[in-house]
């Protein structure tokens, strides 16, 4: 019966693999995001057809509608960067970006846009008072750093972000701070209003 099962499955691949691509791609536009991934992973060619999203429009239309009509809580398209596909991954898939592991502890990190386990987390980033401890001259640029806020209220930040930023404002003449500056706020109010929109949405998923 097992050898039956296998032989079947073959059959029912290599029927698939024969379509059209045509074909194959109208019958993804019928299936809901969790289908996409796992059809993407049965083999080289499936996966092939519907990650090749950067060069395509149709298969990244796919994605983004099958998003929009499973998951209607996510109106917000992928951050900047990202595809749809690795979009639809990080609001699915729970394994951490850097470990690899499965961990109830893991969340999504909108602020460089990561799913992390706790672990993995607290190893890369820093809270305000400890980097005014070890370097009280970075705590300027804090403020145009997104950041992650526990509910005691401490504000965490991830340490290659920081040591970006630092770089970034020491590699400037000092005539040129006070205009970056001006840049610096203005980008953080906008990163900032965009954070607490998908913060909205994550609150919207856990109730449903």
């Amino acid at each position: 019966m097992i050898f039956q099962s296998k032989s079947r499955q073959k059959q029912r691949r290599s029927y698939f693999q024969s379509l059209a691509p045509e074909t194959f791609l109208q019958i993804c536009t019928y299936l809901s995001p969790i289908d996409l991934l796992s059809l993407s992973k049965v083999c080289k060619q499936f996966y092939n057809d519907l990650s090749i999203v950067e060069s395509s429009t149709t298969i990244q239309k796919i994605w983004q509608q099958s998003r929009l009509k499973f998951m209607p809580y996510r109106i917000l398209g992928p951050p900047k960067g990202m595809n749809e596909r690795n979009y639809i991954r990080l609001l699915i898939e729970e394994k951490c970006l850097f470990c690899g592991k499965k961990s109830r502890t893991s969340k999504t990190y909108w602020d460089i846009g990561v799913r992390a386990c706790l672990s993995c987390f607290k190893k890369r980033t820093t809270t305000g008072y400890q980097l005014f401890c070890s370097d009280p001259t970075a705590c300027k640029i804090l403020r145009f750093i997104p950041y992650t806020k526990a509910k005691n209220g401490t504000k965490t930040y991830w340490k290659f972000l920081i040591k970006s930023k630092i770089n970034e404002y020491n590699s400037l003449f000092e005539n040129d701070r006070f205009e970056w500056f001006c840049q610096q706020s203005k980008q953080v109010e906008s990163i900032e209003c965009e954070l607490a929109s998908r913060w909205h949405e994550d609150y919207i998923n856990k109730l449903k």
